[in-house]
């Protein structure tokens, strides 16, 4: 029993002296702060003097008279305002619209999303993942291998595995209504790289997905497909067929009815959907108000030697606006932010295939940066939107009020303050 009634004793002696330990923090940083406001200012005012008797300038008839002294403090405010606009640089939000080729970016978030959703019109779809099996249900041939043609007569399931990392399996439908893809949901933190191209009459989305761990065992995200009854090509690459051992390179497919399958995708996935000719993007196709990191508007131009590849801007063409301020950019010029974390949401996608406007990714994003540049080399900007430290707390108009206030101030009270005595 005494043994027993000891232990809550500790606790509560515990819970008690860490209770003194966070007063005692905050009585100091209290102290802390009242010694600021207390003795900060006197402090700076015996620096001015201290100065002041080793400088030539006569600070002491400054000293001496009160509209005097309370001109100086008013030049110093002026000064401020100078400083803050000019000087000191500051935060401040942007947004901008563009047009791109290619994007890449990270997200943060493990929580399940939607990215692509209810896509359609689709003319081929190459899906590339390691591990991962795919079973399908139907009737099966190869007109091509009469062999594997009489086995494949006799099956109405198939179960196919990518045990590679360059396992590919290629899907061609009849028609461009015959296969969709109802949704792809993302489910930890990963890498993405999308890109949107033509290829006269059609255009092609590519979507790489990549984990930020180097070995990752998690599936990234789930991909639906939704297959109808009709005749579908499929193309094998490094894939294996369950209970088949003779090589397998394409295959006819016909399921019996609408066919519904959801797939796990591992790192590193790879997914390219080709669209049918005069097919028009939909807007809700890849969901935005996405949070993300280290996003890249470059791609890199491989010469096959890697000390030669050269980045290029993907962007098409677009605009960015930090207040009232706005630059526009050109095609293949970079976009240049302060740090590579300054773009902290994309907001909407949608694709463009109007080929007089360009055809790309349409993304809105959002973040906030010091400084943000426009070039055709990232070296060397030609456009700079700084932010200073007074627009994060005035507007663009009390900006310009508070500089002409400073500039009339300082003009003003400077020969006023500092205007040498004829005995110096």
């Amino acid at each position: 029993m005494n043994s027993r009634n000891r232990k809550p004793k500790q606790k509560t002696s515990s819970k008690s002296e860490s209770k003194r330990q966070t007063w005692s923090h905050i009585v100091v940083a209290l102290s802390w702060i009242i010694w600021l406001i207390l003795y900060l200012p006197i402090a700076l005012f015996k620096l001015i003097l201290i100065l002041a008797k080793l400088s030539p300038i006569p600070f002491e008839r400054i000293k001496s008279r009160k509209d005097m002294l309370a001109a100086f403090i008013l030049f110093c405010m002026a000064f401020v305002i100078v400083i803050g606009e000019f000087i000191v640089p500051g935060t401040q939000p942007f947004e901008a619209n563009l047009l791109v080729s290619h994007i890449q970016f990270i997200t943060p978030e493990p929580n399940s999303r939607f990215f692509l959703q209810n896509i359609d019109r689709l003319t081929s779809l190459d899906l590339q993942t390691p591990s991962e099996t795919l079973t399908l249900r139907g009737s099966f041939s190869s007109p091509d291998n009469p062999q594997i043609n009489s086995i494949l007569s006799q099956k109405t399931e198939l179960s196919f595995t990518f045990p590679e990392s360059n396992s590919h399996l290629f899907v061609y439908p009849a028609t461009p209504q015959g296969l969709a893809l109802p949704e792809l949901t993302l489910k930890s933190i990963l890498q993405i790289n999308l890109s949107y191209l033509a290829y006269p009459p059609e255009t092609q989305l590519n979507l790489r997905l990549t984990s930020t761990e180097k070995e990752a065992t998690e599936s990234l995200a789930t991909l639906q497909l939704k297959l109808n009854p009709e005749a579908f090509t499929l193309g094998l690459e490094n894939v294996k067929i369950e209970n088949l051992d003779l090589p397998v390179t394409e295959l006819q497919f016909t399921p019996n009815a609408p066919l519904t399958r959801q797939i796990s995708l591992f790192s590193p996935t790879q997914l390219a959907l080709t669209f049918a000719e005069n097919t028009q993007p939909k807007r809700d196709w890849i969901r935005g108000n996405l949070p993300v990191t280290d996003v890249n508007l470059t791609w890199l131009e491989r010469t096959g030697d890697i000390q030669n590849d050269l980045p290029r801007s993907s962007v098409i063409k677009g605009e960015v606006r930090m207040k009232s301020k706005t630059l526009i950019l050109q095609e293949h010029q970079f976009l240049i932010a302060a740090d590579a974390q300054d773009i902290e949401k994309l907001r909407y996608f949608t694709l463009n295939s109007d080929p007089d406007e360009g055809v790309g990714v349409q993304v809105r994003l959002a973040g906030k940066s010091k400084k943000l540049a426009v070039g055709l080399d990232p070296d060397y900007p030609v456009q700079t939107l700084n932010a200073s430290w007074l627009s994060r707390y005035l507007t663009p108009d009390q900006i310009t009020a508070a500089l002409s206030f400073a500039a009339a101030v300082i003009g003003f009270l400077l020969p006023y303050l500092f205007t040498m005595s004829p005995e110096n």
